[in-house]
């Protein structure tokens, strides 16, 4: 088979497609009148599909894990700045006495698990040897040999705080966990049941604010949580 390439100056492709239709691609200068598509055997049309297939899942995959490292990143943050802002945390301490802060440095874990594709990390067991990767040698490294669902747990502790809601008819919900936040071998729906704050007894005040309602927990502990639709507020002025 001929290795000369079509160019503007060749006639078009004398084959018909399977759809009935005539090729529209430029045919080869060989005198075939082909293009280079039907210029192969069955056979090596075949094997060209497969590789075609093969480097289409390639790039689809790695499309998809570049997609979910992002996960829960601001667009314009930089993995070299999140890198930077977990080694610090890695050795976090409270200021009032100077102990450490084992739910920022377990968080960081997590943080920095989620900067690697997904594949990487695919169970607890990859996730911890990742981890030993980048803290062995460093004074970090007993925080690898921590379970990887207490270092996600850290993690979450937080978005329960701040992702209580309330509802028009002023029920209070959680938002589900987002997807990096969930270690290998565990689930969003077992996550959720097993560990987020329990609402009930809870009442909700409404306070004349537009954004937010007081949320009242049965031993009287108070706490600030977002509507879902702002309040109209009545102009004082």
């Amino acid at each position: 088979m001929s290795g000369q390439k079509a160019d503007d100056l060749t006639m078009t492709c004398t084959a018909w497609t399977k759809t009935g239709d005539r090729c529209r691609k430029r045919a080869m200068r060989d005198g075939s009148g082909l293009c280079w598509t039907h210029s192969l055997t069955e056979e090596e049309r075949k094997e060209h599909g497969r590789k075609m297939r093969k480097a289409r899942a390639h790039k689809a995959r790695v499309a998809t894990e570049a997609s979910e490292n992002r996960l829960g990143i601001t667009p314009d943050v930089t993995l070299d700045q999140i890198l930077r802002v977990c080694t610090q945390a890695l050795g976090a301490k409270f200021e009032h006495d100077g102990s450490p802060d084992h739910g920022a440095r377990l968080t960081a874990c997590a943080v920095l698990l989620n900067v690697f594709p997904r594949t990487l990390r695919a169970t607890p067991e990859a996730a911890r040897s990742l981890l030993h990767a980048l803290l062995d040698g460093t004074r970090h490294e007993a925080l690898a040999d921590r379970e990887t669902s207490d270092q996600f747990k850290a993690l979450r502790r937080e978005w329960y705080e701040v992702r209580t809601r309330c509802t028009d008819l002023g029920e209070l919900y959680i938002e589900p966990v987002p997807a990096w936040m969930i270690p290998p071998g565990e689930t969003r729906a077992d996550v959720m049941r097993r560990e987020a704050p329990d609402l009930t007894g809870y009442t909700v005040m409404d306070i004349a604010h537009k954004t937010h309602a007081l949320a009242v927990a049965p031993d009287g502990t108070e706490t600030l949580v977002h509507r879902d639709t702002p309040r109209l507020m009545a102009d004082t002025r």
